[in-house]
């Protein structure tokens, strides 16, 4: 049988539905934005000079060489995830695995995120940027099974539930932030910037919460579950980041770039806790026995939720083998450079939810 955490009953619905999680918080920015940097396996934060620069390193803004350019990218997601539970069995001591459950992969469709900066100048080695960013990981819509009852039929033989039923059955994130920057050029070969970044995230997540639970001789009942769905908007999530760029030694074309980013904590402070009985109507083999549906309906508002965010410091190295004779006369490195070679390391300072208020 699933072994299950002792958790006390009245704190169920909310422990359960954010329970802490072993989860990268950065593991799922696998896409960088831009079609460069894309290409680039994300090192740009040393060679960004266009407005995109906004959303790696801000000191690459002020090599933007085109007033009012306006740069734009969007990326279309197809993921899927999928879940495979093994049986505990609990009359063991230590318990004991026993058969592998049936996979359930979750239904996520596809997911556009739009990239968008522009930039002007507004001095010789002064420009100012600005643009809309929806991170990788921050828009999604993925759902395990039947919400309504906490199940799914993998193959068409009966419902059974979902093996992400007291984790997640149903998520939808969007986060947007909406960023301005300044990119500087105190003296030859050193640029520094910065900006400030305006977040929206809204978060609605469902799962299920089992009232109360009996285990004897291994064998679990559950006596009633309820679904317990979480939804909550934060519209002020700030970001900021510094960067620094430049060239140490004047006839080696290596250009050294640093980034700095912090983000703050989501905090929806008006969230609404809405609690549903659950059907019953399953064959709950693989979690033990459920004897009743629960009865109840109702919704808790002015829920306060604190998500900690991910901070990030990069570093990035860059060579260029340039020309004799540019190629033609737009200026850019596809016309001065014959190849380049950058090297970025990043680090992500993560996070993870451990705490609800």
């Amino acid at each position: 049988m699933i072994r299950r955490p002792k958790t006390p009953r009245a704190a169920l619905p909310i422990a359960l539905l954010l329970a802490p999680q072993h989860a990268l918080a950065g593991g799922f920015e696998t896409t960088p934005a831009g079609a460069r940097a894309n290409g680039r396996a994300g090192a740009d934060y040393a060679s960004g000079d266009s407005a995109l620069a906004l959303l790696y390193n801000p000191a690459g803004l002020a090599t933007a060489r085109t007033r009012g350019a306006t740069v734009g990218a969007l990326h279309a997601h197809w993921n899927e995830r999928c879940y495979r539970g093994v049986e505990v069995d609990e009359g063991t001591d230590p318990p004991t695995a026993g058969a592998t459950l049936p996979e359930v992969c979750g239904d996520a469709g596809v997911t556009v995120l739009p990239q968008l900066a522009a930039s002007v100048r507004l001095r010789e080695g002064l420009v100012l940027g600005v643009g809309v960013a929806v991170p990788t990981a921050g828009a999604r819509h993925i759902r395990f099974g039947n919400v309504a009852t906490g199940s799914f039929d993998p193959d068409g033989m009966g419902a059974v539930p979902t093996p992400t039923r007291y984790q997640l059955m149903e998520s939808e994130l969007l986060q947007l932030f909406g960023t301005v920057g300044l990119g500087y050029a105190p003296i030859p070969r050193l640029r520094v910037g910065g900006t400030f970044g305006w977040g929206l995230t809204t978060v609605d997540f469902s799962n299920a919460a089992y009232s109360r639970v009996d285990v004897v001789d291994g064998l679990i009942t559950a006596y009633a579950d309820a679904r317990s769905a979480l939804s909550g908007l934060d519209g002020f999530v700030p970001r900021v980041s510094l960067g620094v760029s430049g060239e140490p030694v004047a006839d080696l074309p290596l250009t050294f770039g640093a980034t700095y980013q912090w983000t703050g904590d989501v905090r929806t402070r008006g969230a609404e806790l809405d609690v549903r009985g659950l059907s019953t109507r399953i064959e709950p083999a693989a979690i033990g026995a459920l004897v009743g549906e629960l009865d109840v309906a109702a919704t808790i508002e002015d829920v306060a939720v604190r998500v900690p965010q991910t901070g990030l410091l990069a570093f990035g190295v860059r060579y260029a083998h340039a020309l004799d004779q540019p190629a033609d006369g737009l200026g850019d490195r596809l016309s001065n450079e014959r190849f380049d070679v950058e090297l970025g390391v990043v680090g992500t300072l993560a996070k993870r939810v451990d705490a609800v208020h």
